[in-house]
């Protein structure tokens, strides 16, 4: 029962190369037509050596070995079918339940047995015998009882047979004799094989017991042979003949070795022999000598060779012209199955079936992803927006294909930024952010003219950014006013206190970067000053000349801090205050706004927000000593000092971000162990993040990977119960997330280097 379930469905058959085959046999049978037509009757010569004679005979035996091998070969892959019928299987794993657990009838089997009897004339009958209820099915009737009352042959020699074959532990497919008895007068010959395939003694459900009918296993071997006179037959282990064509007496008048002459009975033969590959069982041809001597006479040898050197370039050719044919698509296949995703396929026969399915599971994946595209869709714009307004993009022609493709359809040059902050939020909802957020964004699509396009991202916890776009003429104008309607609507219906600021126009989406920061430093100053309301960018231009730090500083400084970098971020800071003001006579205000600058450009990096925020704002707001500052030295030694206490506080949130999720990943493997479908994606999607972040986390934050976290948690657990229980170890190893002993078993002894009978019975040994 165990290998049944072992190998139910779950085993994939290597494709056979039948295409290759067909071109093949197609290329041969053409090319075979020039050598037949060559054999011409022309006797010129009589010097045939008698070892050719010989060779011949000999080659000829193996021809009917191999002949009559394939057709027994055949009836193996009827075995063979039979036992991975599905609805075979599920019969005789039906449990002693009449009909199958699953509904399958004596005449669905019956009928199943018979069309696979029809379909091989060498096929007298098929039986198949149940163990579960002992009963025997065959194309001829249905029979219940012990094995050794079986009818059909009315010897007990068949159901012994049978029963042997759950007896032995070993993989049962072979052809067995069986008889005489009293109404099989010869010995007969069967094929049994095991249910399910490839099961192992008392694993086997079932056995299927095929009875060849030898003398049609034998038709045709007087052509293929030569046969006229004399004799060839098939003996088995104990050289009794199971089928002959020719004088079966023959068998008693000759001896010696094979191709020797015998000189006992008054007349020479040629005796060959061979064993088959298949059964091990022994062809015998015994052939007068006589006759193959006048035949030889008649060969001419220029002829033989002629014939042969055909044959073989035939067959060459055909190999190469079928190979040269096969090779695209073979490569084909290997393409699939190098870059595919899907996996092997279970049931197709050949390489097309295996491209159709390849083809049809590509089809699937690809409307399931247009699926989960189109439901990632707001989320994707969002990206892209963001990825655009921060400078990640490299090429802004493709760029724009791209936003096109998502839907982002921004037909015109022109665009302007706008960037809003909610600065105040009513009393007792400020957990409603991001429901004032969705609000806030819905709202401002009303306000704006239907000639503006318009895209928003989320770039912060009270942040939003609007990407217009519309025609030059008129769309800063139509930005203030639709930002004049936002602002007062939020005020009166909202009751927040908005801050929002508008870049000036720019053209093309290169130049969108550079607008976003400007109107990202002038938001940092309202914050700063406490201002709110609408601001441009247009009227705050000669403020931007004075505090013109490096757009890559202040790039370079907002990464740095983000990642609590602060060796790299002083560095930084060093060097633009070497570029602006080493050497240099300044303007006192010129260098105060410089580095409030700074300041805003640091604080982009904390994600704190809320109450953490505001009291670490309190304890070391760098603004007044800003203010009071005289010289460029000293304000650059407070920013210096504000930077590190930015990013002490970055990474002390980092390390307690880690520290959190940690715990609660561990805390939710502990509690779904037992579940032996958890794994690595399940628990990535579970958390919202990816695979390959969750198996980097756990060796960096957990010091193990996730598998071995996971086993280790269900080893422990099993030692619990192992010790404080009484359950079988296949309960203890579903108990633990185990879908089978074997996995648990192996899991166990490779950590514990003992399995957990031997940890059980030492416990055991322990308490007695």
């Amino acid at each position: 029962m165990i290998g049944s379930k072992r190998r139910n469905g779950r085993g994939v058959r290597r494709i056979r190369s039948k295409v290759f085959a067909k071109l093949l046999l197609s290329f041969l049978a053409m090319l075979m037509i020039p050598a037949a037509l060559t054999v011409v009757d022309f006797f010129r010569y009589q010097n045939i050596l008698w070892e050719e004679t010989l060779r011949y005979q000999a080659s000829l035996l193996e021809q009917v070995q191999k002949t009559v091998d394939e057709r027994l070969e055949n009836i193996r892959l009827v075995a063979i079918d039979i036992s991975m019928d599905s609805a075979v299987n599920r019969y005789t794993d039906s449990e002693g339940l009449e009909g199958g657990s699953l509904g399958v009838s004596n005449y669905q089997i019956t009928n199943l047995l018979n069309n696979y009897r029809q379909v091989y004339r060498s096929v007298t009958d098929i039986l198949l015998y149940t163990m579960h209820y002992d009963k025997i099915l065959s194309t001829q009737n249905v029979y219940s009882g012990p094995l050794e009352e079986y009818a059909l042959l009315e010897d007990p020699s068949l159901g012994r047979s049978l029963v042997g074959y759950f007896e032995e532990e070993r993989l049962y497919c072979q052809f067995v004799t069986i008889g005489p008895g009293a109404a099989a007068k010869e010995k007969a010959l069967f094929l049994l094989q095991s249910v399910p395939l490839w099961s192992i003694g008392r694993d086997a459900t079932g056995v299927i017991a095929i009875q060849v009918d030898t003398d049609d296993l034998f038709r045709d071997i007087s052509e293929i042979s030569g046969l006229q006179e004399g004799l060839v037959c098939l003996l088995d282990e104990k050289d009794v003949p199971l089928a002959a064509v020719g004088d079966i007496t023959l068998l008693e008048e000759w001896t010696g070795a094979d191709g020797k002459e015998t000189e006992e009975s008054g007349s020479d033969y040629i005796v060959n022999s061979v064993d088959s590959r298949l059964t091990g069982w022994r062809y015998i041809s015994v052939q007068p000598q006589q006759l193959y001597a006048e035949r030889l006479r008649a060969v001419l040898g220029t002829h033989l060779l002629l014939v042969c050197a055909l044959t073989l370039a035939g067959i060459a050719s055909a190999y190469l012209f079928s190979r040269g044919n096969y090779i695209p698509l073979e490569r084909v296949m290997a393409k699939i199955r190098k870059e595919s995703a899907l996996g092997e396929h279970v049931g197709q026969d050949s390489e097309y079936e295996y491209i159709e399915a390849s083809i049809s599971s590509l089809t699937q994946y690809m409307h399931a992803l247009q699926s989960t595209l189109e439901q990632e869709m707001p989320r994707i714009q969002e990206n892209m927006l963001y990825q655009l307004l921060t400078g990640a993009v490299a090429d802004y022609d493709g760029y724009s294909n791209g936003m096109m493709e998502m839907g982002l359809l921004m037909p015109y040059p022109s665009y302007v930024i706008v960037l809003l902050e909610i600065t105040s939020y009513p009393s007792g909802k400020t957990e409603e952010q991001e429901v004032f957020k969705v609000m806030l964004r819905q709202q401002a699509s009303r306000f704006l003219p239907q000639d503006v396009s318009y895209g928003a991202a989320d770039i912060g916890q009270d942040k939003i950014a609007f990407l217009l776009n519309g025609r030059i003429e008129g769309l800063e104008a139509a930005a203030d006013e639709a930002m004049e309607q936002l602002l007062d609507y939020a005020r009166a219906e909202l009751l927040l206190i908005l801050t929002i600021c508008i870049s000036e126009p720019v053209n093309g989406l290169e130049n969108v970067t550079g607008a976003y920061y400007a109107t990202q430093r002038l938001l940092d100053r309202r914050r700063i000053a406490g201002g709110a309301g609408v601001a441009r960018v247009r009227e705050n231009r000669e403020q931007d000349k004075l505090c013109a730090c490096p757009e890559e500083l202040l790039t370079r400084l907002a990464n740095l801090v983000s990642v609590g970098d602060e060796e790299q971020a002083l560095a930084a800071l060093e060097k633009g205050y070497q570029m602006s003001f080493a050497g240099r006579s300044v303007d006192i205000h010129m260098a105060r706004s410089y580095f409030i600058t700074l300041v805003d450009t640091a604080l982009r990096g904390v994600r704190v927000q809320g109450d953490a925020f505001d009291a670490f704002w309190a304890e070391n707001n760098p603004i007044p000593a800003l203010s009071s500052g005289n010289t460029p030295e000293s304000m650059q030694a407070v920013v210096q000092k504000f930077v590190r206490q930015v990013c002490d506080l970055v990474r002390e949130e980092r390390k307690g971000h880690a520290d959190a999720l940690k715990t609660a990943i561990l805390g939710y493997i502990g509690q779904n162990y037992s579940d032996n479908n958890l794994s690595l994606s399940g628990v990535a999607d579970h958390f919202q993040i990816t695979p390959n972040y969750l198996s980097a986390f756990f060796r960096e934050n957990v010091g193990d990977t996730f598998l071995n976290t996971l086993t280790g948690m269900r080893i422990a657990k099993a030692k619990q119960l192992l010790r404080d229980t009484n359950d079988a170890i296949e309960t203890i190893a579903r108990k633990v997330g185990y879908s089978g002993s074997n996995s648990f078993i192996r899991n166990y002894k490779k950590l514990e280097h003992i399995t957990p009978g031997e940890y059980r019975d030492i416990l055991r040994r322990n308490q007695g």
